[in-house]
């Protein structure tokens, strides 16, 4: 039988059962008592609450709710993304994949958004789905899909920075062609203009960002600003509007393909309104209460997202004089958009300049939640030279080295502007797998060692059960 100072602990309501005969124990011998509820948000002032066991240093708590839903917000942008996505949907099913298309992708990352909530509740780490595959993937598997998972989701997010940063380079390009109309945008022009955007991004992670997280809030005015700018132009200004036969109930492809793989192709913009949802669970281990106060980010950046897309993209149809010429433009049609809708090409000029910044912010947020999901894998031994990337520098309080990897994987994205204008995304795709099981095989295999997580932080509701 169990000596007296074995303890043993189950969930209210669950049955107690043991492998060996208990036909010695008496009902005396067992005690009961109360295992007293941990509140979750008092231990927050632990340093190690995000639960992984590291002897690295762990990054200052410094990010509040409001700062954390303006950051994750900056991320995803939702009318933003729409907005520069647009042409995608137009060609691909028109104005009924723009609209319901929306309706349907808010609904299935509403359902997304719920899951990482409420697992990010019980374990905010920076590493977000990859500890979650590890603590609930079968046991012989952990690692593998583990390391599988974090080495997608770190890819996932130098593709989602290298996109934000094209399409702040080719809005500065479309700039310069209104303004000087006989001027040939060059591929180089281009390579150079996103490479600026990302050094200037870099230093302003390394050492502004950290110490003024106020950023993120001016971020998100300036976004909520631009979109109720841009809103009520359009829809005060454009003469004449669409039809409500147009923007309801037309369906147009131009793909060659059937009715229901446009649809389905075409869901990359509404679903490009939500890319990065999860930047809240990447900065777990920078909030002040991070079970609180991620589960509401992860929630809140899908409502507001959703409230400031969905009408947004309405008024944008609406605001369409002229379709063929959307479709048929050689430029930025965002800005060909704005243009009809305020029938003013200086007006859409100036919120062509203001997207522009937003860009910049929208960078920022994005590169300091990626450089945090770099570290979490790197303190677990993901990458090749982790003990390197892992570290944390003592005055500027941001993991250096995992910040200086995420910008060179952009910087070398950025080489596939100067390459011929195909689509790179099949190579892109293979390159990386082929990179995710090279370093799988030569180190990861040995040393990757998955999320260790402090089960006993969790808040615990249950009984104690004695038995001498």
């Amino acid at each position: 039988m169990a000596s007296g100072d074995d303890k043993l602990t189950v969930n209210k309501g669950l049955e107690l059962s043991f492998a060996d005969p208990v036909s010695s124990l008496k009902v005396e011998d067992v005690q009961v008592s109360e295992v007293p509820q941990h509140d979750a948000e008092s231990s927050t002032a632990d340093p190690d609450l995000a639960g992984t066991i590291s002897s690295e240093p762990n990054i200052r708590r410094r990010i509040g709710l409001l700062t954390m839903v303006a950051l994750c917000f900056n991320i995803c942008s939702s009318w933003a993304g729409l907005s520069t996505s647009i042409q995608i949907a137009l060609l691909q099913g028109g104005p009924v994949t723009l609209i319901y298309g929306t309706i349907l992708i808010t609904a299935i990352y509403l359902c997304i958004s719920l899951l990482i909530a409420e697992l990010g509740s019980v374990y905010p780490t920076a590493g977000g789905q990859y500890h979650f595959t590890s603590i609930l993937a079968p046991e012989r598997m952990t690692r593998s899909l583990s390391y599988a998972c974090g080495f997608i989701t770190v890819f996932q997010w130098v593709s989602s920075g290298a996109a934000v940063m094209v399409i702040t380079a080719t809005q500065i390009m479309a700039l310069v062609g209104y303004f000087n109309p006989g001027a040939q945008g060059e591929a180089w022009q281009l390579f150079l203009i996103y490479q600026v955007i990302g050094v200037l991004a870099l230093f302003c992670n390394l050492f502004i960002l950290n110490k003024l997280p106020i950023m993120h809030t001016i971020g998100f005015i300036l976004s909520i600003a631009i979109f109720l700018a841009t809103f009520i132009g359009i829809l005060s200004r454009a003469s004449p509007m669409a039809t409500h036969e147009f923007v309801w109930t037309t369906f147009i492809n131009q793909t060659g393909w059937s009715d229901g793989v446009c649809f389905l192709t075409g869901l990359i913009t509404p679903a490009f309104m939500y890319g990065g949802l999860d930047g809240a669970l990447h900065l777990s281990e920078e909030a002040r209460n991070p079970r609180k106060i991620v589960p509401r980010a992860c929630v809140g950046v899908i409502i507001v997202g959703f409230c400031t897309a969905f009408p947004f993209g309405i008024a944008l149809l609406y605001s369409i004089s002229d379709f063929q010429a959307i479709i048929g433009s050689s430029g930025f049609v965002p800005f060909e958009i704005n243009a009809q809708g305020l029938r003013s090409g200086d007006a859409a000029a100036a919120l062509l300049c203001a997207g522009c910044v937003l860009g910049f912010f929208i960078l920022n947020a994005l590169l300091q939640s990626s450089s945090r999901l770099v570290w979490s894998f790197a303190r677990d031994d993901g990458f090749a030279f982790s003990h390197i990337i892992r570290r944390v520098h003592s005055v500027l309080n941001v993991p250096l080295w995992a910040t200086f990897l995420n910008w060179l994987l952009l910087a070398l994205c950025g080489f596939l502007i100067l390459a011929s204008p195909i689509d790179y995304t099949p190579v892109v795709l293979g390159i990386v797998g082929i990179l995710g099981l090279i370093n799988w095989v030569v180190y990861a295999r040995r040393h990757f060692k998955g999320p260790r997580i402090q089960l006993e932080d969790r808040p615990v509701s249950g009984i104690e059960v004695r038995v001498e």
